[in-house]
């Protein structure tokens, strides 16, 4: 098959069934195509919020150490490609054919017929396949849902495991507090493996010293970082063993992320990894994570922001303050139904500390997801909340970014929420360089 046929392929997996959790049907699959999950080192990371981040600074500074580094990160937000990576470059679509390819004729040579794995069981099939075809040094690997069912956990070569921040997330699969959560998400840990976690409340810190003999754990301390700015040129830290980081993320809340990065790093060099200082440097200032706090234009015109919970609304929050950009806000936005929407609104915008007091208008829109809640929804929960700004809701990203800057042309456009729909904005924004004409008249129906 091409790429096309690969990319329809993998859409078309488990139509219809729902997310699934589970390891059978993806143990089978792994023995089809040969195992290769067994051939190459990996580093294991599970979280709420900051995975994807974290995976991409070890990313970089293991390929900036000279290791031949695999990743593999979900969802793919900008392209079907970009969840596949090599020494930090996406592979190309003749290889994602292939490796979709590889993995179907797997399943059509399975004994028993009702194979049929998910997209997400067969991707991170081809991942592992990916990774064992390039001879790759180490691998990072981030989790997609949870840890213990997690297809990513079949893994057999562990040597580091991650744990990011935990919170109230996915709570109709993985339970309706953060000790259950935390437990599933543990479950990436192994015996006698060193493990790195981010700072975590009590009851997290709990079950993770249950699960974990706790030599092997160690608590990362962002107070080892300082920001010594922040700007639309990305953020400067300082680091109590590597001193001067420059980094291109715009978060200041990355502070956290980049204490559990460094952390790892230097647990990797005491497991015997050669990982300089210079290395460390090298590859913080190398690291691109497109989607969190993506600031688009020179001067800036737009952020892009993947906050869809009420702790990634706390970072956005706290990076906008850090922003030296105090213009208003005209907000374009759409979550999933099954996410804590209500507590995410309440986070970014009540109190004297909220972005209420900034923001010209909410356009709300649906994101492609069966599991979306409808524009109109969001709107109405917004006019509740926030009845003070208007609240529009629209039929599509176009629209909805044609809304807010025709009305509000001046305005800073923040886009954030689920991350389904963040390529479809990007593209919209590269299409329109200079934005829309400015409406005449009324601003249209509320």
């Amino acid at each position: 098959m091409d790429y096309r046929e690969a990319e329809r392929y993998l859409k078309n997996a488990g139509t219809g069934r729902g997310m699934q959790l589970g390891l059978s049907r993806m143990r089978r699959l792994a023995g089809l195509l040969g195992n290769p999950e067994d051939r190459v080192p990996m580093i294991h990371i599970a979280g709420t919020n900051g995975k994807g981040s974290v995976a991409a600074w070890l990313e970089a500074i293991l390929t900036a150490a000279g290791y031949r580094t695999g990743a593999y990160t979900s969802p793919a937000v900008f392209s079907a490609l970009e969840p596949f990576r090599i020494d930090g470059a996406p592979i190309t679509e003749e290889q994602f054919a292939a490796l979709v390819s590889k993995a179907a004729d797997a399943c059509g040579k399975a004994p028993d017929a009702a194979l049929e794995p998910t997209r997400f069981e067969l991707e991170t099939a081809c991942a592992f396949l990916l990774f064992a075809e390039e001879n790759c040094d180490i691998a990072v690997v981030e989790t997609g849902l949870g840890g213990d069912e997690d297809a990513t956990n079949i893994m057999s070569r562990t040597v580091l495991s991650v744990i990011t921040s935990i919170s109230m997330d996915h709570g109709a699969y993985l339970g309706n507090t953060t000790a259950r959560i935390a437990s599933h998400k543990a479950g990436i840990m192994r015996p006698g493996i060193p493990c790195v976690s981010a700072p975590q409340e009590a009851s997290v810190r709990q079950v993770l010293g249950s699960m974990q003999d706790p030599a092997c754990l160690l608590f990362a301390d962002p107070e080892r970082c300082t920001v010594l700015s922040s700007g639309p040129a990305g953020t400067v830290f300082t680091d109590r063993h590597f001193g001067k980081l420059t980094t291109t993320q715009h978060a200041s809340w990355q502070r956290e992320n980049l204490a559990v990065a460094l952390t790892a790093a230097e647990s990797l060099r005491s497991s015997g990894f050669d990982i300089s200082d210079e290395a460390v440097r090298t590859g913080v200032a190398a690291m691109r994570w497109r989607g969190r706090f993506e600031v688009i234009g020179n001067p800036p015109r737009a952020i892009l922001d993947g906050a869809h919970n009420p702790q990634g609304a706390s970072g956005l929050l706290s990076s906008l303050k850090c922003f030296p950009d105090g213009r208003n806000l005209a907000v374009v936005t759409g979550v999933l139904a099954d996410k804590d929407y209500r507590g995410m609104i309440g986070r970014l915008f009540a109190g004297p500390e909220g972005i209420a007091g900034r923001t010209s208008v909410i356009c709300t829109l649906t994101p492609d997801s069966p599991r979306a809640l409808t524009a109109e929804a969001l709107a109405a929960v917004y006019r509740e909340l926030v009845p003070d700004i208007a609240s529009r809701a629209c039929g599509s990203v176009g629209e909805a970014l044609e809304y807010a800057c025709r009305s509000h042309p001046e305005d800073l456009i923040l886009v954030f929420g689920s991350l389904s729909f963040l390529r479809e904005a990007d593209a919209w924004l590269e299409a329109h360089p200079h934005g829309a004409p400015r409406l005449q008249g009324g601003t249209g129906q509320m």
